[in-house]
């Protein structure tokens, strides 16, 4: 499979909160393929990634408050569990540089990333498909802490966050209607099925995935109305391979 875990990796437990809508404020046009784009995004998961059915929570009816408790509630599970685990929080709707629009309400982009990035799990993947998402992935702010030991016997491959952003800052997100989906989406679960398995050792890594979603969305926009859209991405990941 695509998103197959070695032997080594099958213990660690992988967590997604998966967010579609296609309505953001009144002013704004309804979009056509968030919410099935994050449908298709849940069933990759669960059928390639060995993600447990139970642990991927789709949500395309929701609100900010919605959004805010499941990832809030999830984050309380995978302390639960341990660290050593893997949490993946994927994003497709209207957006702007300071937050989500979900069905007239708003999410602070700050407020999304420090869950994200304060989550228990081992390692953390956010992407955001939406206009202007490049904002996304700018540098957050930190301080020092007690140094701590890494026990590099645990089955996690890599730990750390990663943001993957479906264009730059400014930037608006297309959809297609060839393709019935977002272009950044449509090439990521295309990567996830095994498209982006750039050295064919039948695993798709993170920055594979990334690499041809990006590549393939460039050139897809390249020639749109709207104009090329760029992906971006913020990776703070340590381990021994990639994600």
């Amino acid at each position: 499979m695509a998103l197959h875990a070695s032997a080594a990796e099958a213990a660690v437990r992988r967590y997604a909160l998966v967010v579609g809508s296609n309505e953001g404020d009144a002013s704004e046009v309804k979009l056509r393929y968030a919410e099935s784009d994050a449908q298709r995004v849940g069933r990759v998961l669960r059928e390639h990634g060995e993600f447990p059915p139970e642990n991927v929570l789709v949500l395309v009816d929701g609100e900010a408050d919605d959004v805010r408790r499941a990832l809030i509630g999830m984050n309380s599970r995978v302390r639960e569990d341990g660290g050593g685990s893997v949490l993946f929080v994927f994003y497709s709707g209207h957006a702007d540089a300071d937050s989500l629009h979900v069905r007239g309400t708003r999410l602070d982009t700050k407020e999304l990333r420090d869950l994200v990035y304060g989550s228990p799990a081992g390692a953390r993947v956010l992407v955001v498909d939406a206009c202007r998402s490049g904002s996304v992935t700018r540098a957050k702010g930190g301080t020092a802490a007690a140094a701590f030991v890494i026990d590099v016997e645990a089955p996690l491959a890599a730990s750390g966050v990663a943001i993957l952003t479906s264009s730059a800052a400014g930037e608006d997100s297309q959809e297609s209607e060839a393709l019935e989906a977002s272009f950044f989406t449509h090439y990521l679960v295309s990567a996830m099925l095994g498209a982006g398995d750039g050295d064919s050792d039948g695993r798709v890594s993170l920055a594979e995935a990334f690499s041809y979603a990006s590549e393939r969305t460039l050139v897809a926009t390249s020639a749109t109305v709207a104009g090329p859209q760029h992906p971006t991405f913020r990776m703070d990941l340590v381990g021994r391979e990639d994600l």
